[in-house]
C-alpha cells in the first residue's frame, strides 16, 4: 500500500501562474516602486521631507521603513 498514490492536493509555489506567485510578484513590484521613489526623492534632496506636510520625517520612521514618504 505504500506505493499507492495519495489524493493529497499540494500547491506549487514555484508555478509562475499560481495565485501565490502572482501576489508575491505584485508585492515585489510595489516594493520596487517604493525604492525607486525613495531614490528619486534622495536625488532631489526631498528624502527626509514628508511629501504632504513638508515637515521632516522622523529618523526612526526612515530607519524602520527607508521608503516611507510620510510621518505616521
Amino acid at each position: 500500500m505504500a506505493d499507492e498514490p495519495t489524493s493529497e492536493v499540494t500547491q506549487d509555489h514555484d508555478d509562475p501562474g499560481s495565485a501565490d506567485s502572482t501576489s508575491e510578484l505584485e508585492r515585489l513590484a510595489g516594493d520596487l516602486e517604493g525604492v525607486g521613489a525613495a531614490l528619486a526623492r534622495l536625488d532631489s534632496g526631498e528624502y527626509w521631507t514628508d511629501e504632504i506636510s513638508g515637515e521632516a520625517i522622523d529618523d526612526e520612521v526612515l530607519a524602520g521603513d527607508p521608503t516611507a514618504r510620510r510621518n505616521p
